[in-house]
């Protein structure tokens, strides 16, 4: 750390302005997907990309991200992604083509998996552990009150302006960021200019990206076609060595032995499948609100803002419920609030009242975060300070690809679900689209089991691990 006294709030500002912007631009796409593929004359299967492409991208990235921080400073990091950040934002906003907006939500995913993996670690470089659940819970009021958040501000953009303003939006917030960082932000950890392998930097990018690549495939072309197949064989076998690798060489990209830490992996999994069941939600209502209660784009955004104020105020106030109770509890009662707000989405269909969606929505964004800061900080107080970036970045890069994963899966059980209303004879589309709706909630409602199992392992109520 530069030896000039730091100011601790000054540096979280940066930061925390990039990462809201990156988070924004990450979900605030999903309430303009039905304007873009009348835009763009495309499918469902093909406009997920924007969002798929965006979050694979940023997975391949994450993996690095830790290797980055022990060899680069903190303003170097920071000031590269926020510069590339601007760049896919303004090609983004300036397409004319599907593949010319895709391409720059790719660049955009490159600043998305290094910011986030800088935040976390800065705050375990800046703050104590007692201090740590609280900080991290305001961190999760942007992680994920932004993701939420969007729509809403993008419904409003989109009632008046072209779906181009959004990205317009996002360029101004970056930039604003930039400056602040320009200014203010320090380097918080030191340079350890360790070697870089590249063969891990390889496997990794045809591990995670290959998986992905795979499942969107499934989605779009069906699971049995030869992308889909070629896809996860390349992806998985990839991860096989990539793992196995990490575990042989002396300097990995990912010190695995962080799962060594059974608090780390319990947070880790926790944190994945919070983030899934999440961006399920981001990516369905949207759909529902617009194709299936036949609601104007920007009504549809502002139905999802009571959600959003929810889930903004719970991220915030679950870190400090952290600090004074232990995780044990709180990870618990968050993960079975999400399981019956789940629940009770499953049951939606074009007639339901759209007061009880808004209802069943908003407590699911109170069970979310309500779980998802506890656990997160749960896992990484376990890890000693020399596997902090690498458990950072192992989290990160895993609530990423998921999130890629369920995003792709959810479209595809919507689709799945729209078939099957059509194979049974029905004729109304709003049906058939509430019918696929329901079916992407049902394997939401799964990953809200996993989450409930996994709760039940944490055991500890200590609010910092010993070994810390």
């Amino acid at each position: 750390m530069e030896n000039k006294k730091v100011n601790k709030i000054t540096i979280m500002v940066g930061l925390l302005l990039s990462g809201f912007a990156i988070m924004f631009s990450e979900t605030a796409l999903n309430i303009a997907l039905v304007p873009l593929m009348k835009s763009f004359q495309v499918n469902e299967t093909t406009i997920q990309w924007v969002s798929t492409g965006y979050m694979m991208v940023a997975g391949i990235v994450l993996p690095i991200s830790s290797m980055l921080i022990k060899n680069f400073t903190t303003r170097q990091i920071v000031i590269f992604a926020q510069v590339d950040f601007i760049l896919g934002t303004v090609i983004a906003a300036l397409s004319s083509s599907f593949y010319m907006l895709l391409f720059g939500r790719l660049i955009q995913g490159i600043a998305g998996g290094l910011i986030l993996p800088v935040v976390f670690n800065t705050i375990m470089a800046l703050y104590p552990p007692e201090k740590r659940g609280g900080v991290m819970g305001m961190t999760g009021l942007v992680v994920m009150f932004a993701p939420v958040i969007s729509p809403t501000v993008a419904g409003i953009i989109l009632n008046s302006l072209s779906w181009q303003w959004i990205f317009w939006a996002v360029l101004l917030l970056m930039t604003s960021a930039l400056i602040v960082t320009l200014f203010n932000l320090r380097n918080v950890t030191e340079v350890m200019k360790t070697k870089l392998d590249i063969y891990s930097v390889i496997f990794s990018t045809l591990g995670f990206g290959g998986v992905v690549f795979g499942t969107s495939m499934g989605s779009d072309k069906g699971w049995t076609s030869a992308s889909c197949i070629l896809g996860f064989i390349i992806g998985l076998i990839s991860l096989i060595v990539f793992c196995y690798r990490q575990l042989k060489i002396d300097n990995p990209i990912w010190q695995l032995k962080a799962f060594y830490y059974k608090e780390f992996t319990l947070g880790t999994i926790l944190v994945v499948v919070i983030f899934g069941v999440t961006m399920c939600a981001n990516i369905l209502l949207p759909m529902y609100y617009q194709n299936g209660k036949q609601i104007s784009v920007a009504t549809a955004g502002l139905l999802i803002l009571p959600s959003g104020v929810i889930n903004g105020i719970m991220s915030a106030v679950s870190g400090k419920l952290f600090d004074s109770y232990g995780a044990k509890n709180i990870v618990r009662i968050g993960s079975f609030i999400t399981l019956i707000s789940t629940g009770l989405l499953c049951m939606i269909n074009a007639s339901t009242a759209t007061i009880l969606v808004v209802i069943f929505s908003s407590i699911l964004m109170f069970g979310c975060p309500l779980a998802l800061s506890p656990a997160q900080t749960y896992g990484l107080n376990s890890l000693p300070s020399e596997l902090s970036a690498d458990g950072s970045s192992i989290m990160n890069t895993l609530q990423q690809i998921v999130a890629a994963l369920c995003t792709a899966l959810a479209t595809n059980f919507l689709k799945i679900g729209q078939n099957s209303y059509y194979l049974l004879g029905g004729n109304n589309s709003s049906e058939a689209v509430s019918k696929g709706i329901r079916y992407g909630f049902i394997y939401a409602l799964f990953l809200c089991v996993v989450m409930v199992i996994t709760s039940m392992q944490v055991k500890s109520d200590n609010k910092i691990i010993d070994n810390v």
